[in-house]
């Protein structure tokens, strides 16, 4: 028997693929088709029995003598109405025909709640393409729409049938974040999804979002103790909803967040004579020229004179081009983390999928791809302005972001670039990430009337030392041109400052350089504690150019190559001939100084994509560092010959992940095969990261065979305390010095001391601080850390006395936290020893 599908109301026939809800327009449910409805009444579009109706009164089920289920689904998003307006004429197990009055509903009332009215009609779990509408367009109720032959559908053959429950999976959840659902939480529910055959809204009030969608989730503008409604579904429903909760339940944010203006802030007094107040984002005092930075004016048409298609091929192409742009300087600042979340979070809105879906309903009116993603971003800058919350709005700055840079590859043009000649300060309505990261050398400091404490460009100005001013009166641009001492440390700028002010900030500014510069002079000294103990300081380079200052950082040479730079934005993997080139000038520019390679360490958050690596549900503990290398032994193999070929002892190979002493003992028999092939009489020192913790508690049998060992605390610290360093929710949780971390490096170190093994520290606890005197107080000697911390580690190293740093260590492995081992730390150390 074959099966007829009927219009259920008069309306007009969407095409499934068409449907603005991607569980129907993927067929994730079935194949069908859809109707917009013109009336209020939905009739039974088969003949068959009803199987299935959903609690949210929102959806049947009919069940067809050819074996098939028909869903019917009024309009999109419709659950979260929970019955409201719906009234259903039929119980389970009643026969249907066509005839039959299946729902009715109030138009008035759904219309304003709901994402749309368009109305699916699936055969559920019938994924062919071979479905043709009858009929398109404009049509009455009763009308056929599709007919399938008289193959008979076998149960037997497939999994049990999805009634409209299973679909579906709901929970009800009340936000914990002090600062609600804003972008960072936001990011976090759309990644997670991602690893799920799902899709979920969320519903608050009358208003819902696409967890797809950042801008639509920010727009929902969800506080703390607010009550949203999750609604999930796809074939991983269940398993997404629980994760999703999960997600949205433990959320906090970190420290980072924690700076919102206060009212009293926002509504001070913002001119006070000469002095324009504001507040400070990233801490500072300059003095420079006030200059508007310059804003980029797109010229297009409106109206596209080619097909829609075209113009969505000219989009697509334009946003894979930035997409592509964005992901390469995601590898440039792989390991700057608040740079790479930013560029992610760009990436994330590139997406977005109302973003997205604007475009397209632009497209279909006879718009440009200029116009469509003009337009689109306008209308969500609004979403998020109209929120009125501070931390929402302060998103509006990536999205005017990503507005440009795509709009310069759809209009073929190029940022307009400004070099300045003198000490700038630039002043803007509100900055973009791309303002800060690409502003020319002389620019000093920033200063806007917009923007927010916790704002990506704030994060990245106060990571690269720039003083940033944000809320100042707009009046404050009628004074450019004109000198300003920009304060951003207390919160204001002066502008036109008499000989006096400037003579007293400019002693200020020469106070704190002169410390400064006075650390930096010294930087060649030895770092020797006031009781003449020696600790030797190494810099982290990702490639040649990191040393071009090396004589002037005072780094005993590089205790860290992130060799898998050299691998980055390639179509293939560097030669031995290239490698060796770049082994020797970084030799030859630290003058023989030791250089420790570590070998490529690929895998978890590091994606190559010639290596063809496969999608891990679990990155971080997968296939990664010398694993990886292990599975690819003629990677290995190349940049093993390429060291050996430097003929150079002060070449030391680092093996990175190292797990077992197997692993170690296999690239060691490669090592010495592949230097008898070259004939080399050079032995070269190979050692291994400290990363996991099967190493820590084996270290005394690597201690004996090993050359040297050098603990990576960024990944030893994750492993430890079983949290993704990458993960937003856990990041003011993961913190190197918790006391079971120093527990882990005192036992290598012990381990290291009894077999007389050199042991070093390479990770962003080598530069913290707050955590030198604890590693020195362990006994630690061999710190390498990122250049433009050598001069100050050093001036504090040399406050230092090693039998306070020692009691401080041992008081340390006491404690119970991480924040109480920094509390014991900043009672007992000062950081003001600049002249030492």
């Amino acid at each position: 028997m074959g099966l007829t599908l009927y219009a259920p109301v008069n309306g007009f026939i969407v095409e499934l693929d068409q449907v603005p809800d991607p569980v129907f327009a993927q067929k994730m449910v079935g194949n069908g088709f859809a109707i917009e409805p013109l009336d209020q009444s939905i009739y039974s579009p088969v003949i068959g029995i009803v199987k299935n109706i959903a609690k949210t009164k929102h959806a049947i089920t009919i069940a067809t003598e050819s074996g098939y289920d028909v869903l019917i689904h009024l309009g999109l998003e419709s659950v979260a109405l929970n019955g409201q307006g719906i009234d259903v004429h039929v119980s389970i197990n009643d026969e249907v025909d066509i005839n039959t009055l299946l729902l009715s509903f109030d138009l008035s009332t759904i219309s304003k709640k709901i994402k749309s009215l368009i109305t699916p009609v699936i055969i559920t779990d019938y994924q062919e393409d071979d479905l043709l509408l009858k009929i398109k367009g404009r049509c009455s109720a009763q009308t056929p729409i599709i007919s399938l032959d008289s193959t008979v559908h076998n149960d037997s053959n497939k999994s049990a049938l999805k009634t409209q429950d299973q679909i579906f999976v709901t929970r009800s959840i009340t936000i914990n974040n002090p600062h609600g659902l804003h972008a960072r939480p936001a990011a976090l529910l759309a990644h997670t999804l991602k690893s799920f055959d799902a899709t979920a809204v969320i519903y608050k009030g009358d208003t819902s979002a696409d967890v797809k969608s950042l801008v639509a989730l920010m727009g929902l503008n969800i506080q703390l103790n607010d009550k949203i409604t999750l609604t999930v579904s796809g074939e991983d429903a269940e398993k997404a909803a629980c994760a999703l909760e999960e997600a949205l339940v433990n959320f906090v944010d970190d420290h980072i967040a924690e700076a919102q203006p206060t009212k009293s802030e926002l509504n001070q007094t913002k001119v006070n004579g000469n002095q324009y107040l504001g507040i400070s984002a990233a801490k500072g005092i300059v003095i420079g020229e006030l200059r508007r930075i310059n804003e980029e004016h797109f010229n297009y048409a409106d109206e596209a004179n080619v097909p829609e298609s075209q113009e969505l091929k000219r989009f697509t192409l334009a946003k894979e081009k930035h997409e592509k742009q964005l992901l390469a300087q995601m590898t440039t600042y792989a390991h700057d983390k608040a740079k790479h979340a930013m560029l992610g979070a760009h990436i994330g809105l590139l997406n977005d999928a109302n973003i997205n879906n604007s475009i397209t309903q632009f497209l279909a009116q006879g718009k440009t791809a200029e116009y469509a993603w003009d337009h689109a971003i306008i209308e969500s800058i609004t979403i998020l302005e109209k929120t009125q919350n501070t931390l929402l709005q302060e998103r509006v700055a990536d999205l005017k972001d990503i507005r440009k840079q795509v709009l310069y590859i759809l209009t073929n043009s190029t940022p307009t670039k400004t070099h300045y000649t003198k000490p700038t300060i630039l002043i803007a309505d509100e900055f973009t990430l791309s303002d800060i990261l690409e502003a020319d050398q002389n620019v000093v400091g920033f200063i806007s009337t917009k923007g927010g404490r916790t704002s990506h460009v704030a994060i990245i100005a106060n990571n690269n030392n720039l003083p940033l001013l944000i809320q100042v009166d707009s009046r404050l641009f009628d004074h450019c041109a004109q000198h300003v001492i920009l304060n951003a440390t207390d919160g204001y700028a002066i502008i036109n400052p008499d000989l006096d002010t400037m003579t007293q900030y400019q002693a200020q500014i020469a106070t704190l350089n002169d410390a400064l510069a006075l650390m930096r002079a010294k930087a060649t000294e030895p770092a020797k504690t006031k009781d003449d103990h020696t600790i030797h300081c190494y810099m982290n380079i990702k490639s040649p150019e990191g040393c071009l200052n090396f004589a002037q950082s005072g780094a005993e040479g590089v205790g860290l190559f992130r060799s898998e730079f050299v691998f980055y934005d390639r179509l293939s993997a560097p030669t031995e001939d290239e490698q060796l080139s770049i082994y020797n000038e970084v030799l030859d520019a630290t003058n023989d100084k030791p250089i420790i390679i570590r070998t490529l360490d690929a895998g978890g958050d590091k994606q190559i994509d010639y290596l063809n690596m496969p999608h891990e549900m679990n990155p971080f503990l997968g296939v990664r560092g010398i694993r990886l290398c292990l599975k690819h032994p003629e990677i290995l193999r190349t940049q093993l010959r390429a060291i050996i070929r430097t003929e150079n002892p002060n070449a030391h190979i680092m093996l990175p992940m190292i797990t077992n002493i197997a692993e170690f003992r296999q690239v060691k028999a490669i090592y010495k095969e592949e230097r008898l092939k070259l004939g080399s009489s050079i032995k070269q020192p190979l050692g291994i990261m400290v990363e996991v913790p099967s190493v820590v508690f084996q270290a005394e049998l690597f201690a004996k065979e090993v050359d040297f060992m050098s603990i990576g605390t960024n990944d030893l610290t994750q492993y430890l305390l079983a949290m993704d360093r990458e993960h937003d929710a856990l990041a003011a949780e993961i913190d190197h010095l918790h006391p079971a971390v120093i527990h882990a490096i005192n036992n290598v170190n012990i381990a290291a001391h009894k077999h007389n093994t050199k042991l070093s520290i390479c990770g962003l606890m080598a530069a913290d601080q707050e955590a030198l005197a604890i590693l020195i107080g362990l006994g630690i000697k061999h710190l390498s850390m990122r250049s433009n911390m050598l001069a100050e580690n050093k001036a504090l190293i040399r406050g230092l006395n090693l039998t306070d740093c020692q009691q401080l260590a041992q008081q340390a492995l006491t404690l119970e936290s991480a924040e109480a081992v920094r509390t014991l730390v900043r009672q007992q150390i000062s950081f003001n020893e600049g002249g030492n």
